[in-house]
């Protein structure tokens, strides 16, 4: 499918120019006829410009922990060694309170609700803006859990919590 895809495009068209270079070496056999450089793949940037790209959340995380300046100094290596000052929440990623999948939210209830508990009081502890989760299972707990606590103020993307003015 992709070499029908390359062949019937009017266009084609990496990312970056590296990409570009890489992609046109990967498919020069589908134009054995033409140079490698010629290869009909083109590239569309070298970069990114980082105020348009970056989500609003996040500048605002980095203005507060990286300082307000960050933007003019994104390119310089101690700013993002500073990255490990934004705290986390204690519990994440590989030691995290895991519910266990649907299972327990189905087969124990009290179980999941404790464990969405321990896991939205922790990230409230933090101080957070804003939860999220991309498990759809770990969403449906913290939402669960907010609601039941009267917190929730759903964002408009899937599977986050915003804090509001008066809690989450």
């Amino acid at each position: 499918m992709t070499v029908l895809a390359l062949k019937m495009a009017n266009q084609r068209s990496a990312v970056s120019q590296l990409h570009g270079k890489v992609t046109r070496r990967m498919w020069h056999g589908l134009w054995p006829e033409v140079p490698e450089d010629n290869v009909p793949i083109a590239h569309v940037t070298n970069g990114i410009h980082v105020p348009t790209w970056i989500a609003a959340e996040l500048g605002n995380l980095f203005k507060k922990y990286l300082g307000e300046d960050w933007i003019n100094k994104h390119d310089e290596t101690i700013l993002w060694e500073r990255l490990r000052s934004i705290p986390n929440m204690e519990h994440n990623r590989e030691w995290a309170h895991c519910c266990g999948s649907v299972l327990t939210l189905i087969k124990e209830p009290p179980v999941a609700a404790d464990i969405g508990k321990a896991r939205l009081d922790e990230a409230m502890a933090t101080g957070a803006e804003k939860v999220l989760a991309l498990c759809p299972c770990c969403q449906f707990q913290f939402r669960v859990t907010a609601e039941k606590k009267g917190l929730t103020h759903r964002d408009r993307r899937p599977g986050s919590l915003r804090r509001r003015n008066d809690g989450l």
